[in-house]
């Protein structure tokens, strides 16, 4: 704290109330001699012991330099509110971001603008480490219409930077996408985008319930050069919810292949009355439940 500044205030204020009582100095005596009990009629005829007026002029000087200190100090706190918007305004145009929101911060609940101006640093530091989600998160709970012109104008500025981000996030996760495969999180527009090229064109189905409701289900196959079974991906509701990778032991025979129906039932599928009892006797011959109740829809004759 700057008492040197203080001390200056506080004569500049003494002297400012000394002024006022001058002005009114009967008032105030009069007003002196009713709290300390001296009866009016006495006042009126000013007779007024020494002693008396000696107490109530130490009252005075009391309440003066008690009113020209509190004066002083709301005046020097406006005053240092003043003086760290000054700093912090000057950090801001410096792009010093970190130290102008700590200075911004420190007086945001006493000037508006302060918390507008700290809302915006924040998003330019995130910005600035290429972290869109919180950039994007913490523009979207700034209310422009609560802070001045200049603080509006800072605010729209940021959407150019934001967008500019969202398009290089974008561009950076279909890169990750062609060079990788089918993930359980990834949306479903980008299955025919990774490196395993596009799935068959024979696009599978079936069923899923989510909080009582039914939901159709799709299933993407891909296969290698020579026919053979490398992956599926399950995709509910516009997301890969499941995967099956068997790049490894590719499977020479599925419910389709190349978009194609098996025409011989090699496993009797029309024996059975329902696909899950197939599938309990032949669970080894399929990647899962879904591509052996497939094959049992294709070959079951009812």
């Amino acid at each position: 704290m700057d008492f040197g500044r203080v001390g200056e205030m506080v004569e500049s204020e003494v002297y400012l109330v000394y002024l006022q009582i001058q002005k009114n100095k009967r008032i105030f005596l009069d007003y002196i001699y009713c709290i300390i009990g001296i009866e009016t009629t006495s006042i009126a005829k000013g007779e007024i012991p020494v002693r008396t007026k000696k107490t109530a002029y130490i009252i005075i000087t009391v309440l003066v330099l008690a009113a020209a200190a509190a004066a002083a100090f709301a005046a020097f706190s406006t005053s240092r509110t003043e003086r760290t918007m000054t700093v912090a305004l000057e950090a801001y145009a410096a792009q010093d971001y970190q130290n102008a929101y700590d200075l911004f911060s420190e007086i945001s609940g006493k000037r508006t603008d302060a918390d507008g101006y700290a809302r915006v640093c924040r998003v330019k530091m995130y910005l600035a480490d290429s972290d869109y989600s919180s950039a994007s998160s913490e523009y979207l709970r700034i209310y422009p219409e609560r802070y001045s012109a200049a603080v509006q104008k800072e605010i729209e500025g940021l959407h150019d930077g934001i967008e500019t981000l969202r398009l290089q996030e974008k561009e950076a996760q279909e890169e990750r996408i062609r060079a990788g495969i089918p993930y359980v999180g990834m949306s479903e527009s980008y299955i025919s985008q990774t490196s395993l090229g596009a799935p068959s064109s024979k696009v599978r189905h079936n069923t899923d319930m989510k909080n009582g409701q039914v939901y159709t289900a799709n299933l993407y196959d891909f296969y290698n050069a020579e026919g053979k079974l490398v992956f599926t991906a399950r995709c509910l509701r516009g997301v890969v919810k499941e995967v099956w990778d068997t790049r490894d032991n590719p499977v020479s025979w599925s419910g389709t292949t190349s978009g194609k129906h098996y025409d011989e039932d090699e496993y009797n599928a029309s024996d059975y009355s329902h696909p899950e009892d197939f599938y309990d006797d032949h669970y080894d011959d399929f990647i899962d439940y879904y591509d052996a109740e497939e094959y049992w829809y294709d070959h079951y004759d009812d």
